[in-house]
């Protein structure tokens, strides 16, 4: 009897203690990888992290809302995934990390190594859509440039400035 209780002991005592309140959601359907859940306060774009048995987590990236539930696109596999998973916010909504670590790197869509040279450790962060500047704060063009196409030189003028 008493080794039952050893391994499940030991599970717990494997798992790191998080004292800090943490706000999460719970999945209420999926529908191959399309998940809901509710309970979540999340912009569009942002990457969550989705409990998936003992140990194992899924990513899921928010695509949109309806009816006050969040919407999600899995990026895994749904087997095993059960209503009222937790789901966890995770990072930092709409920046990506960014840095000199990543030069000569090959990388999948997540950003993660795939070429075997060790994890990558980026210190900062850039906005996913770029910063915009307002069109009187850039600078004027000044040169016409040749794209080699006539079809776009004739309708469209490219420049630098």
């Amino acid at each position: 009897m008493l080794n039952l209780f050893n391994t499940i002991l030991e599970d717990i005592a494997a798992e790191p203690l998080h004292l800090e309140p943490q706000r999460f959601g719970l999945v209420t359907a999926c529908d191959g990888g399309l998940l809901e859940a509710c309970g979540l306060s999340v912009p569009v774009g942002a990457m969550c992290r989705v409990s998936h048995g003992r140990n194992v987590t899924l990513q899921a990236e928010v695509i949109g809302f309806r009816n006050g539930r969040t919407m999600m696109m899995l990026l895994g596999d749904s087997v095993m995934l059960r209503p009222g998973a937790r789901v966890w916010p995770e990072g930092h909504p709409g920046l990506l990390p960014v840095g000199e670590a990543y030069l000569g790197r090959a990388v999948d869509g997540e950003g993660l190594p795939i070429d075997n040279g060790g994890p990558i450790h980026a210190r900062s962060e850039w906005p996913a859509g770029g910063v915009r500047t307002g069109a009187l704060d850039r600078a004027p063009v000044r040169h016409a440039f040749d794209t080699g196409v006539r079809a776009l030189n004739a309708l469209t003028t490219f420049g630098t400035g």
